[in-house]
């Protein structure tokens, strides 16, 4: 019989916590096996003819967003101080995500996600050149949580 102290000093130190590439690569894993057991992906992996495979377009094109003076987005709700450090580049960023025209994805969503600290530390909006990467990605999550009717979808990050 093993007794537990003897299974504790058994393990090489620290073996009890998660390792964080570990725990990414297991996340993968998980949402590659739950997208492959999907519907439109057991379409897309069978050979079955009997119906048609449902296609995904997504406009993938570098272009400029159009620059529409639609509604104010509300940044009342972000912290000052950040609101404030951003400067001329906030109301700039707010104007090119509401030009992608996202139907899921609320500019408003998106700019929350970046105006986040840990400790004294904020987090500052993405550099005007890494704009459009990131818009293909949203436009990515968007065109998704329309096909699978999410009505709020959590933006964590958009870069």
């Amino acid at each position: 019989m093993i007794s537990q102290n003897t299974l504790n000093t058994s393990l090489p130190p620290h073996s009890h916590r998660l390792d964080r590439r570990k725990v990414i690569s297991g996340l993968g894993l998980v949402g590659l096996g739950w997208v492959t057991s999907s519907s439109s992906a057991s379409a897309l992996i069978s050979n079955d003819s009997s119906g048609p495979i449902p296609k995904v377009r997504v406009q993938t094109r570098t272009r400029e967003p159009q620059q529409t003076e639609g509604p104010r987005i509300d940044l009342t709700g972000l912290p000052s101080d950040w609101a404030r450090s951003q400067g001329w580049v906030l109301p700039e960023y707010a104007r090119y995500l509401r030009g992608l025209n996202l139907k899921s994805i609320s500019p408003q969503q998106v700019i929350e996600a970046h105006a986040k600290n840990k400790g004294s530390i904020w987090n500052s909006l993405p550099p005007k050149k890494w704009w459009t990467r990131m818009g293909y990605t949203l436009r990515v999550a968007d065109r998704i949580a329309l096909e699978m009717n999410i009505k709020d979808a959590e933006i964590v990050s958009a870069y």
